[in-house]
């Protein structure tokens, strides 16, 4: 339980660099893209998906344990499903949720520029940004795909990397983004 709540905050600030708003801001392309996290927690799996028209999905596998968090940005509400706990927690978003993982978003939030790299096959450009004071991000976003390739968080538990395995322009199944929780889970939240 604890490797799945460490795996959970690993994923979260990795959310944080990677999931810019006034008046709602999201990521208006649609894409299919899968992770690989190194953490001090362990390995773990991620993926993200969009439609484009305001709804992210992130799904989650660390220590043998999934879970999925659904962001619906134009309803400011979200849900999180711990698929061993058969637990669903729904909570609102603000406006300012979605942190933005595309070079104009770097630009909103005064990133340092660290310049050109290839990373994971990738030609990007880097930036270095701070979270709350909290948080040092560096992330790489790709030229070709405008979405970033990988992301290195330095929590005070140690390094997370976060890295591109696979992109698609592809549309996800629509049922990825329902904000039901599946029969039999315990609902808590708003």
């Amino acid at each position: 339980m604890t490797r799945l709540f460490a795996g959970l905050a690993s994923v979260l600030a990795t959310l944080v660099c990677c999931s810019a708003a006034l008046a709602i801001d999201y990521p208006k392309k649609v894409f299919d893209a899968t992770y690989e996290i190194t953490s001090p927690s362990g390995p773990s799996t991620m993926r993200m998906t969009s439609d484009g028209k305001g709804r992210m999905r992130t799904e989650t596998h660390s220590g043998g344990s999934k879970f999925v968090t659904i962001a619906d940005y134009p309803n400011l509400a979200s849900i999180t499903l711990l698929e061993a706990q058969k637990m669903a927690m729904k909570g609102k978003l603000s406006a300012d949720s979605y942190q933005g993982s595309e070079t104009a978003d770097m630009k909103k939030k005064g990133a340092k520029d660290l310049g050109s790299k290839v990373v994971a096959g990738h030609p990007c450009h880097g930036y270095e940004y701070s979270t709350a004071g909290k948080f040092l991000t560096q992330i790489w976003i790709g030229n070709d795909i405008d979405w970033f390739v990988q992301s290195t968080a330095t929590l005070p538990t140690g390094k997370s990397v976060t890295t591109l395995k696979s992109y698609t322009t592809k549309a996800p199944d629509p049922t990825l983004f329902s904000m039901t929780p599946p029969a039999g889970y315990k609902v808590s939240g708003q």
